[in-house]
């Protein structure tokens, strides 16, 4: 998936979520981190969440934000939840999907 190339892919809105079935073992998420970007927070297969903070002091494309462990082969889901928070630094909590990799090695 590449989205970085068309429309932007991002929120700020608490409940919001994008979910990635992918075929493979891994999963890999690129985008911005920025100023005014927040927490998202992860899961795979409907397991716990994980706490992805998106903030960068100093905005960097292209940025790997999350490479889920090794799974074994086959089909999975990743989902990503906006949680609408942000830390003490940021001005808002936005959260985007620039471009999805999936490994099937």
């Amino acid at each position: 998936m590449q989205c970085f190339w068309g429309d932007d892919h991002w929120s700020d809105q608490a409940g919001n979520t994008a979910t990635f079935t992918f075929t493979g073992t891994r999963i890999a998420l690129l985008s911005v981190r920025d100023t005014g970007n927040g927490y998202a927070a992860l899961s795979i297969d409907g397991g716990a969440e994980q706490r992805l903070d998106y903030y960068g002091a100093i905005r960097t494309g292209e940025t790997l934000q999350f490479l889920s462990p090794r799974l074994p082969y086959g089909r999975h889901t990743l989902r990503v939840r906006v949680t609408g928070e942000h830390d003490a630094q940021s001005g808002a909590s936005f959260v985007s999907v620039d471009r999805a990799e999936v490994y099937v090695n």
